[in-house]
C-alpha cells in the first residue's frame, strides 16, 4: 500500500513538474515571438513627381506638364508593437520638380519649377507573417507633412526646327507663390529581408496624394503627386534581444 501511494505520488509530482515547465516554456516562446521591437534606419528612394487638379487638366498636346525624376533621403524610427502592428516616422529631404512646356509655330518653351522640402510622415504598419520569418511583406500608410524650404523657377526657349536652346536658361525664386505647408496622404507595400538578428534591409513602393494646394492662389486647386521606389536599412531588436529561430 505505502509503495503504490509512493508511485501515485511521484507520478503526479512528475505530471504537475512536467506542466510547470511546459507553461515556462510556452509564455519563453511566446515572449520571444511577441514582435515588440524598435528599430531606427535609414532611407533612400527616387521615382518621378507630378501635379493633379486644375492646371493639369487644362493641358494638351501644345500646352501640358510633364512630371520628372525626384529623390528623396532620410532617417526613420519605429515600434513595432505588436507581431503584425507598428507606428514610424521619418524625417527626409524631398524634391519636387515638373515641367511645362508650351509649343508655338516656331519654338518651344520649357517652364521648369523644383521645390525642396522637409517632409515628416507617420506611418502605421501591417507585416505579414511570423516575426521569425526572414521575409515579411509589409503594407503602411498614414499622413505626411512637409516644409518647403525653397521654390525655383526656371526656363528656356528651344528653336523646332533645330531643337537647340535660343538662350540661356533663366531661373528666378518663387518661393512667395507656393504654400509652405503642405500636407497629404502616404501610402505603399514593400518587403522586409532580415540579414542577420538586428539588420533588415526594405525595399517598398510608395504612393503619396497631395491634399493640400500647391499654390497660394485659391483659385488654383493644383495639388501634387508622387510615386517613387525606396531602399533602407534598419536595425531592428532594439528592445528585443532574444534570439530569432532562424539564427539560432
Amino acid at each position: 500500500m505505502r509503495t503504490l501511494l509512493l508511485v501515485i505520488f511521484c507520478l503526479l509530482w512528475y505530471v504537475s513538474s512536467s506542466f510547470a515547465q511546459f507553461q515556462a516554456h510556452r509564455k519563453l516562446i511566446k515572449r520571444k515571438n511577441s514582435g515588440k521591437d524598435a528599430y531606427f534606419g535609414i532611407r533612400a528612394g527616387g521615382g518621378y513627381s507630378d501635379w493633379y487638379g486644375e492646371l493639369v487638366a487644362y493641358s494638351d498636346t501644345d500646352n501640358r506638364y510633364r512630371p520628372l525624376l525626384v529623390g528623396s533621403a532620410g532617417i526613420v524610427g519605429g515600434f513595432n508593437f505588436h507581431r503584425y502592428f507598428g507606428v514610424s516616422a521619418e524625417v527626409n529631404y524631398l524634391m519636387h520638380r515638373i515641367e511645362y512646356q508650351s509649343a508655338s509655330e516656331s519654338d518651344l518653351l520649357k517652364m521648369r519649377t523644383q521645390r525642396q522640402f522637409v517632409e515628416v510622415p507617420i506611418l502605421f504598419y501591417l507585416t505579414m507573417f511570423q516575426p521569425d520569418r526572414r521575409i515579411r511583406p509589409y503594407f503602411y500608410g498614414g499622413p505626411s507633412f512637409s516644409y518647403m524650404l525653397d521654390a525655383t523657377q526656371s526656363m528656356v526657349h528651344y528653336d523646332l526646327a533645330t531643337a537647340q536652346p535660343k538662350g540661356a536658361r533663366i531661373a528666378s525664386d518663387v518661393s512667395g507663390l507656393h504654400e509652405t505647408l503642405n500636407y497629404g496622404v502616404l501610402s505603399g507595400v514593400g518587403v522586409k529581408f532580415a540579414i542577420s538578428r538586428v539588420v533588415a534591409l526594405k525595399v517598398d513602393v510608395r504612393h503619396y496624394l497631395g491634399l493640400s494646394r500647391v499654390y497660394k492662389e485659391k483659385e488654383l486647386q493644383t495639388r501634387d503627386y508622387m510615386l517613387s521606389g525606396n531602399i533602407g536599412l534598419v536595425f531592428t531588436n532594439l528592445t528585443n534581444f532574444e534570439k530569432q529561430r532562424y539564427f539560432q
